[in-house]
C-alpha cells in the first residue's frame, strides 16, 4: 500500500516548521544552525513531494523523497556531533539510525533496488 502524497506534505510540513522554529527560537550560530536549517530543508522537500508542483514532476518523487531522508538522516547525525558533551555512544547510535535512513533514501534516488518503489506519484 503506497503512502499518499498529502501524508508527506503534513510530515514536511511539521519538519520544515520544527526547524523554523528551532532557528527562531534558540539562534544557534556557527555550525549549530546546520542542524534545524537541515531539518527544515528536509520538511521542504517533503512538501514537494505531497503537493503538485514542476519540480516533482521534473525530478521524480520518489528522488525528492530519498534526498529528504538523506538531509534528515544528516541532521540526526549533526545533533548528537554537536551536542556537549559529544556522547560516543550517542553518536554511534545516531550514525547507525542516521545510515540507514540515509541507505533508504538512496534507494530511493536509485529507484528501489530494495524496497518496492512505485513509479507513479503517490
Amino acid at each position: 500500500m503506497q503512502w499518499p502524497a498529502r501524508w508527506y506534505a503534513v510530515v514536511g510540513g511539521l519538519l520544515a516548521v520544527a526547524g523554523v522554529g528551532l532557528l527562531v527560537a534558540f539562534t544557534p550560530s556557527g555550525l549549530g544552525v546546520l542542524q534545524p536549517l537541515a531539518l527544515a530543508v528536509a520538511g521542504v522537500l517533503m512538501v514537494l513531494v505531497g503537493v503538485q508542483n514542476p519540480v516533482r514532476d521534473a525530478v521524480g518523487w520518489h528522488r525528492l523523497v530519498g534526498i529528504a531522508d538523506i538531509v534528515l538522516a544528516g541532521s540526526l547525525v549533526l545533533g548528537s556531533l554537536l551536542s556537549d558533551p559529544v556522547n560516543a555512544w550517542y553518536v554511534g547510535v545516531t550514525l547507525a539510525g542516521g545510515g540507514s535512513l540515509a541507505l533508504i533514501g538512496l534507494d530511493y534516488i536509485r529507484g528501489g533496488h530494495w524496497f518496492n518503489v512505485p513509479e507513479e506519484t503517490p
